[in-house]
């Protein structure tokens, strides 16, 4: 890790453990993932520097399942919201708890390293803490995630990226971050790889992601060919 444990803002980040605490809850009630919620209005009308590609259609009911793909996929908050006031707050706590990562205050922005949000990604690659089939879904899930601009973009497209980003700050925000991690499934070689970055310009630490994610696929190439 190179600075691994300097802090950031989670921001997005943190439907990841959102999604798990969901799966660990539906390992109990398994009818939870079927659960219709009722979407009525936009709880955060967030403004995003990089535009989903679909959003939630007001007055809608949807299973918490297609909740679940929408806050991953294409980053939902509204999404995220509606899932987040359908659960116990002691669910999620549990989840972070559990893989001591420190409990988080909902009502502050959330700090998180690469080192300790990687974990997140570790405990599912491992299945150490969902059992296989839930760990196998959620990562399926993220490899649903639609955020091309970082981590993926050299990456070739027969290879899955299991993977979710972060942003944070708006255009006039003096502290603007970029944040995205996840798995990258080299068919040799499955790899981890964090990256998060602190600037002003959003397609500038956009092209900083893809620059590390290309040096270290390259190296990955360079190993599996020795």
């Amino acid at each position: 890790g190179i600075n691994e444990k300097k802090q950031f803002l989670g921001a997005s980040l943190l439907k990841v453990p959102l999604l798990i605490a969901y799966l660990k809850w539906a390992e109990e009630e398994p009818s939870i993932l079927k659960k219709q919620l009722f979407y009525e209005r936009k709880e955060i009308d967030a403004w995003q520097y990089f535009k989903p590609e679909r959003e939630l259609e007001k007055d809608r009911h949807y299973t918490v399942e297609e909740l679940l793909d929408y806050m991953i996929s294409y980053s939902d908050n509204n999404a995220a919201a509606l899932l987040n006031s359908n659960i116990n707050p002691n669910r999620i706590l549990e989840t972070f708890g559990s893989l001591g990562m420190g409990l988080p205050n909902f009502n502050e922005p959330y700090p998180v390293n690469t080192k300790v949000y990687a974990g997140f990604f570790r405990v599912l690659y491992n299945a150490s803490y969902l059992t296989k089939k839930s760990s196998e879904q959620a990562l399926t899930i993220l490899t649903h995630a639609r955020f091309n601009k970082g981590i993926a973009k050299p990456i070739p497209d027969n290879i899955d990226i299991a993977h979710k980003f972060g942003i944070r700050g708006d255009l006039t925000s003096a502290d603007k971050q970029l944040h995205d991690c996840g798995i990258i499934y080299h068919p040799k070689n499955p790899y981890l790889l964090c990256v998060m970055t602190q600037g002003n310009d959003y397609d500038k630490m956009a092209e900083a992601i893809q620059e590390v994610s290309s040096f270290v696929y390259g190296e990955v190439l360079t190993n599996n060919k020795r």
